[in-house]
């Protein structure tokens, strides 16, 4: 196209023009920008080959990367693609798989019109919004999204495909239920319609008993049913996907043998979902579906450092504890020992927490894995010492992390996009102070609870800062640095909400979009 010769292009064909036949008349394929007219040499069809073929370009759909959700391969899922837009929005095929350029931020969501994704975006009034994400190699996790476990209970509510591979598409959603399932994932599980009744089960139940099929108006077979129990509110559903997690994670591809910590150290951004009981509760047989984020920072010589954000499940604003665990960790292999002492979001006292993580995947700067054995969290003080309060197992996606540090950040101005903010960009900016700088003071366009003071935290490369409402913010980068492309992440302590978070939910942690500008 004009003086650039692009390879692996992946296009959606609008129209077949002709088929002329003979021997090929050019070298490569010829694409007309202002009839979007591309002339192919010779393409192959099932079994017969065809040259001189001119047909007319739907759309840029890819041109290379192919990636699919591990734990939930979904057919018929929407996605678009930035900044490599395409010009209609694509669908997931067969096998679950999208197609993006390095780089792309992939945004997703379920048709519920019946069009097959044409014509529909995030904004459409019959779309779920199942979020987004920035794909790194050829395997994805839905746990990569804010409100990872929500979207996967979605989407495993709504599938007519299969146990081991889902189907999305042809289904004919009410507005309002679209609404409120895109409601439910962007809360991550705090947002129920009255209609629910606060359970879970209640409102899935309800959003398939709306539903039809596209092509004859009929009910779906959903794979999975969901009888309106109303005393459910630790949904059956959650907790049927939280466990297929721990297990799918096991059968993925080229498993890693050995997980390996430069002596440099090793800093991650993770998200984990849980399944787990607990003994010191009132209900202890109760099992428990949660998430948390953790900035983790292992030094290559045996010492562990994680901050946390409060756990779903425990947390309340009279017994929000610093979320801070240090510790040893070991390596085995491909399976990362831990054992941290922290302190306890029920009273105060301290805690040991004893945890395992089997590495089952691994592509560039993603990893994802669960745990090789049960996990338990015990007290190690006060009136309870020796009583376990917490075990379970848990699954993990995990980013590799970019060192920030307060020079770094001093003077910058950053812009990311922000649903909500004016001209849909939340400007970050960053103003130096004292010498070296000695602090950072970062505030946003968007959102409140700011301004906050940054400083150095105790894992290197990771700030932190107090807000307005006197919780703590931790703040790292996910990329090659304060660049286009890259993306600031962050988590809070704080049982209230972080102002600038797209999702406002009660437990925090944020992506807050990747980086579009950096002056």
């Amino acid at each position: 196209m004009g003086s650039a010769t692009y390879n692996n292009v992946v296009i959606a064909v609008g129209s077949v023009l002709s088929a002329a036949e003979g021997m090929p008349n050019n070298a490569g394929d010829q694409y007309i920008p202002a009839s979007k007219e591309l002339i192919i040499s010779a393409v192959q069809f099932n079994s017969h080959v065809y040259t001189n073929v001119a047909i007319t370009v739907g759309g840029i759909v890819s041109l290379g990367a192919a990636s699919r959700f591990n734990d939930a391969p979904v057919e018929g899922l929407c996605y678009s693609t930035y900044p490599s837009a395409t010009a209609n929005s694509s669908s997931t095929n067969l096998n679950g798989q999208f197609l993006y350029d390095a780089g792309d931020v992939v945004t997703f969501w379920v048709d519920g019109s019946g069009d097959g994704c044409a014509g529909t975006s995030t904004n459409t009034s019959t779309s779920v919004v199942l979020g987004y994400l920035t794909p790194t190699g050829s395997q994805t996790a839905v746990l990569g999204f804010a409100g990872g476990l929500e979207a996967a209970a979605t989407l495993t509510a709504l599938n007519v495909g299969s146990a081991s591979l889902m189907n999305v598409s042809g289904l004919l959603l009410l507005s309002s239920d679209a609404a409120n399932l895109s409601k439910f994932i962007k809360k991550e599980g705090y947002f129920l319609p009255a209609s629910a009744n606060s359970s879970i089960d209640a409102f899935f139940s309800g959003v398939q008993g709306d539903t039809l099929v596209a092509s004859d108006s009929a009910a779906p077979a959903f794979v999975t049913g969901v009888v309106p129990n109303a005393s459910t509110i630790n949904s059956v559903l959650g907790n049927t996907v939280a466990g297929n997690l721990l297990t799918t994670f096991g059968g993925l591809p080229d498993q890693p043998t050995s997980i390996t910590v430069p002596a440099g150290g090793r800093l991650r951004f993770s998200l984990a979902t849980s399944r787990s009981t607990c003994p010191a509760c009132s209900l202890p047989a109760t099992v428990y579906t949660g998430d948390s984020a953790s900035f983790v920072y292992l030094d290559g010589h045996g010492h562990v450092t994680q901050f946390n954000n409060p756990d779903t499940d425990v947390i309340t604003t009279s017994n929000l504890a610093d979320q801070m665990q240090s510790g040893i960790y070991t390596v085995n292999e491909n399976v990362l020992s831990k054992s941290l002492t922290g302190t306890s979001a029920f009273n105060g006292g301290t805690y040991s927490f004893s945890y395992s993580l089997t590495e089952n995947y691994f592509d560039g700067t993603t990893s994802l894995g669960s745990s090789a054995a049960p996990f338990t969290m015990t007290y190690t003080s006060g009136t309870e010492n020796g009583r376990v309060f917490r075990t379970g197992f848990s699954a993990v996606d995990s980013v590799e992390l970019t060192p920030v540090t307060l020079a770094m950040l001093a003077g910058k101005t950053i812009a990311t996009p922000e649903n909500g903010c004016q001209n849909n960009e939340n400007v970050l900016t960053f103003v130096a102070n004292g010498a070296g700088p000695s602090s950072v003071t970062y505030s946003r366009s968007c959102g409140d609870l700011l301004p906050v003071t940054l400083v150095p935290s105790a894992i290197p490369g990771v700030l932190e800062g107090t807000d307005t409402s006197g919780y703590i913010i931790y703040v790292g980068v996910f990329g090659s640095g304060l660049v286009v492309g890259a993306q600031f992440v962050e988590i809070q302590e704080s049982a209230g909400s972080l102002g600038s978070n797209r999702n406002g939910n009660p437990y925090q942690w944020q992506v807050s979009g990747t980086i579009i500008s950096v002056n």
